[in-house]
């Protein structure tokens, strides 16, 4: 059935892209420009695009042999790396209704169904910070809505962090349950606004290995949240994820705020 589903979604998912490529015809132009050039750039403009290349990046032409390493290194290289690390790091959690989570709830005594239901109230939160973010950006900048959304994120995980010292299962389960819920709108509009933030900021050369990077840092912190699943593998001893998992929130919002506040521009900006 997931086969199917995959193949079907494929077909949809292929339009929908297909659709938004030709619907906005800067895309279009973007593309045939770049054609236009890398068909007129001639072998010595190569050449001299190349020692410009190596003065600018000087180490990263030495590696350009391991494109691993130098997409890493113009990653490292953005002013945005920041908000991509902090992005990145609310990946290695297990406050979501994950797999982690949702054996941990069934464990604690909460039905199947009721944590499909509150599953689908927390989607429904997050596609409600689709709808409030332009709304918010509209009135503050795209800096400051990821700086409250942060740590509204942080505040309402505070909730599942209280559930660790309250006794009963339920009683605890629903705290976890209501906080995750709850800071559904603050994650989804934080991601919004990094990403909005990197399409600000980072050339369009470098965009594709930027976003290769970043997708590859979080699906690597993911995969270390089942490692410690794995490591921690029993109920009961979920409390401790929930710890670290809201230690990895607080570290990427003392980041995003760093990153606010280290300069004068940014602070004009928030």
């Amino acid at each position: 059935m997931f086969t199917l589903w995959n193949m079907v979604s494929v077909w949809l998912e292929y339009y929908l892209l297909k659709s938004v490529y030709t619907g906005i015809p800067s895309l279009v132009e973007t593309c045939q420009r770049r054609n236009q050039q890398q068909l007129q750039e001639g072998g010595g403009e190569e050449e001299e695009e190349h020692e410009d290349g190596e003065r600018r990046h000087g180490m990263t032409s030495k590696l350009s042999k391991f494109p691993f390493i130098n997409a890493w290194i113009v990653y490292s290289n953005q002013e945005i790396v920041l908000p991509g690390v902090s992005l990145a790091s609310l990946y290695f959690t297990v406050l979501s209704f994950g797999t982690l989570m949702t054996a941990t709830l069934e464990w604690k005594g909460v039905p199947a169904y009721l944590i499909a239901i509150v599953r689908g109230v927390s989607a429904m939160v997050g596609i409600t910070a689709t709808i409030l973010y332009p709304i918010l950006h509209s009135y503050i900048s795209t800096l400051r809505t990821g700086l409250w959304s942060i740590w509204a994120q942080w505040c309402c995980l505070l909730v599942c962090v209280a559930s660790v010292w309250v006794s009963g299962g339920i009683t605890s389960a629903w705290m976890l349950m209501c906080g995750v819920v709850a800071s559904r709108l603050g994650l989804w509009m934080f991601d919004l606004s990094v990403m909005q933030h990197m399409q600000d900021l980072v050339s369009e050369s470098d965009r594709c290995v930027v976003g290769g990077v970043q997708n590859s840092l979080q699906s690597m912190l993911e995969l270390l949240t089942y490692t410690m699943g794995i490591i921690v593998s029993n109920p009961q001893d979920f409390d401790e994820l929930v710890i670290l998992s809201f230690l990895m929130v607080s570290l990427a919002a003392s980041l995003y705020t760093f990153y606010i506040y280290r300069g004068s521009n940014h602070v004009s900006n928030i």
